[in-house]
Order: C-alpha cells, then sequence, then structure tokens
C-alpha cells in the first residue's frame, strides 16, 4: 500500500512544474504582426468656399453644420524596430443634403438667391489616399506605457459629386457637377492601447485570432485637395479630427 501511494505521488509531482512551463510559454507568444486596421470618423466641412470671393455657396445650401466624414484605413508594416514603419491606403466617404435655391432670374438679371425650393441637393465626397506612416510604439512594446503617437504622410485624389433630389447628377451651365481633385494629407494622432487593461483577454486574443493588439485613437487629420492650387480643381479639403479604432494583426 505504502508502495503504491510513493508511485501516485511521483507521477502527481511533476504536473505543477509542466504546468508553470506552460504559462510562460502563453505569456510570450506573439503572432506575427504585420498588418494595421483603422476604422475611423469625424466632422467635416469641404472649403469650398474658400474659392469664392465674398460668396459662400457651399454654406448658403448646405449649411454651416458639419457633416460626418468615415474613413477606413489598411496598412502594410514594411519594417518593426524603433517604432514601426508602414505603407498604406485609406477610403472615405461624406455626404451632405440641403434645400436649393430657384433660379427666379429675370430678363437675363442674376438670380436672387434667396428662394429655396422642394427636394434637397447633396454633394458626396470620397477621399482615397496612398500614405507613409510610421509609429513610435516602443515606449508601449518596452515600458508598458500604453500611448502611442503616430504620424502619417501621403497623396491624395477626391472624387466628388453633387446630385439633385430625384438622384440625378446636378449641372452648372450646361456641365455636370462632378470631378476629382488631387492633393495631400497630413495625419498627427495618437493611440492608447488598450492590451493594458486587458491583458490576459489581449493574449488570449492573439493566440486564437493573431490580433497581436488593439487601440482607440484621435488624430488631426489635414486634407488639401484643391488639385495642387489648380484654377480648375474643385476646394474639398479641410483640416479637423478624426477619432477611432484600430488593431494590429
Amino acid at each position: 500500500m505504502r508502495g503504491s501511494i510513493i508511485i501516485m505521488l511521483a507521477l502527481i509531482a511533476p504536473l505543477p512544474a509542466a504546468a508553470q512551463e506552460i504559462l510562460p510559454e502563453v505569456e510570450r507568444y506573439h503572432s506575427p504582426q504585420r498588418f494595421a486596421l483603422e476604422l475611423k470618423l469625424g466632422p467635416f466641412i469641404p472649403d469650398i468656399d474658400g474659392e469664392f470671393s465674398g460668396n459662400s455657396p457651399y454654406e448658403d445650401i448646405l449649411g454651416s453644420d458639419p457633416g460626418l466624414m468615415f474613413q477606413t484605413e489598411f496598412d502594410f508594416q514594411v519594417w518593426r524596430g524603433f517604432g514601426s514603419i508602414g505603407v498604406g491606403g485609406s477610403i472615405g466617404y461624406f455626404t451632405k443634403g440641403g434645400a436649393p435655391f430657384a433660379d427666379d432670374s429675370v430678363d437675363g438679371a442674376p438670380a436672387s438667391g434667396n428662394i429655396t425650393v422642394a427636394g434637397e441637393t447633396s454633394i458626396t465626397l470620397v477621399p482615397l489616399s496612398l500614405l507613409a506612416v510610421y509609429r513610435f510604439d516602443v515606449l508601449a512594446q518596452r515600458y508598458n506605457i500604453p500611448l502611442v503617437p503616430y504620424i502619417k504622410l501621403g497623396l491624395s485624389y477626391t472624387f466628388w459629386f453633387m446630385d439633385k433630389g430625384d438622384g440625378s447628377i446636378a449641372s452648372y451651365e450646361g456641365d455636370d457637377a462632378e470631378g476629382g481633385s488631387l492633393g495631400w494629407q497630413i495625419n498627427l494622432g495618437v493611440a492608447l492601447l488598450l492590451d493594458v487593461f486587458e491583458p490576459q483577454s489581449a493574449k488570449t486574443l492573439d493566440m486564437d485570432l493573431g490580433v497581436n493588439h488593439t487601440y482607440i485613437f484621435i488624430e488631426l487629420y489635414h486634407l488639401d485637395a484643391n488639385g495642387f492650387s489648380g484654377e480648375t480643381a474643385l476646394n474639398v479639403g479641410d483640416t479637423s479630427f478624426l477619432a477611432g479604432l484600430a488593431i494590429e494583426f
């Protein structure tokens, strides 16, 4: 009997040690990290009125309140060392509507611009951007300080069009109110690393789904979309803030 007990203890004793060997492996586990995905939104007012001295057609028709710019961004992290360097692309969507003015011109006199008609006219913007991205995540990765500053710089091309209440493209002097504006943009932001608040959940997410890190962030967003000051491009840029959620995987 005594011999049986000794054998059982000999078999059971190594189990805690084995479990202790497994736990550090879980703590040290990191899946490969190559990509980042962001979903974000913020207030936006295209600077169309900046082109018109003494007039404000955008504000007169669509009002002075900002609309919402929605964006998604996907980055490929080409280098990781002292922070990360990546290249990425983003696409956005903005639309805002208002009541159009009636053409009450008489005998060649200009319209008054004071009478609105039924229905709605709207402007829609779809900005596309190609970006270079640097994220300074050294403090977060080495010292558990959960703040990650970053900068993005790149070229943009913004498709835009205006439509009437019936869904058709509006026109001005026989030309359709649609086109595109080339430009550039810069984003300066800071992200809050959420892993530090639920570290075990973050490890599980990494092991099960390959999600390395999750963040919430806010950034200053400057879009200069005026065809590099070209005379024929509509100025649809703005300087504003965007906030959202990001994951690295």
